[in-house]
């Protein structure tokens, strides 16, 4: 009963392989030559087989045959199947490689955004930076304008001071002319004494006051030049950049 029953399995394969043979030999020949097996692995298999492969696959199932008979048909399937095997490996590869390639890529977008966005960042702080020293600036500018006006009026007080000194001590001098019979006060004295002292001390605040005055605009220049250095940056960049 077994033996009946696997001859008629048998049977049934060998129509259903007698079957696909004859779809993809519609002439007849009795034989599947390249371009049969190649429409036999598209049919059977969903896998598109180059010329040059299917070429090679009968070579190796059929030897020196002019094509792929019908009893080597099942090895022929062993063949194509084993095709697609590779192939899907090779294509998963060739996906994993794109997917590898395309998060690189990525990756260095994202990079070269940060890299931007850093640099945005730096020059932005330089004109900020800029900007600040540029107020700061101003403001000593507008200093050194006010103490340059003072020591002006100062000087000119000065001068006014030293007149009204020469001329006091002129006056002292003939008030102590030996000569002269009315000796002056001590009052007198004293008070030419204080007037020369006052000039003496006017003419040494000028003389701090210039001082002052001198090293501000050194502090102003030096603080032009610290803020270009700003304005290029660590890097030699500029703000017009």
């Amino acid at each position: 009963m077994e033996n009946a029953e696997g001859k008629v399995a048998l049977e049934k394969l060998h129509v259903e392989q007698r079957l696909v043979f004859e779809k993809y030999d519609p002439t007849g020949s009795g034989y599947l030559r390249c371009p049969q097996v190649v429409d036999f692995a598209l049919g059977e298999f969903d896998l598109e087989l180059e010329e040059e492969r299917a070429a090679k696959i009968v070579k190796e199932v059929a030897g020196d045959s002019d094509g792929v008979p019908l009893t080597s048909l099942q090895e022929l399937r062993k063949w194509v199947g084993a095709q697609k095997t590779i192939t899907a490996a090779r294509k998963e590869k060739e996906r994993e490689a794109d997917r590898v390639r395309a998060e690189a890529e990525a990756k260095e977008r994202e990079a070269q955004k940060e890299a931007e966005r850093a640099q945005k960042e730096r020059l932005d702080q330089h004109r900020a930076a800029l900007e600040e020293k540029s107020r700061e600036l101003q403001e000593r500018k507008a200093w050194l304008a006010v103490i340059e006006e003072a020591l002006i009026t100062a000087t000119q007080a000065l001068q006014d001071a030293e007149i009204i000194c020469v001329r006091a001590i002129r006056s002292a001098d003939e008030l102590f002319d030996p000569d002269r019979k009315d000796a002056p006060h001590a009052e007198v004295v004293e008070i030419a004494e204080r007037v020369d002292s006052e000039v003496e001390s006017g003419m040494v605040a000028h003389k701090v006051l210039e001082m002052h005055l001198v090293a501000l605009a050194d502090e102003l220049v030096a603080d032009a030049q610290d803020g270009f250095a700003t304005l290029r940056g660590p890097e030699g960049d500029t703000a017009s950049q």
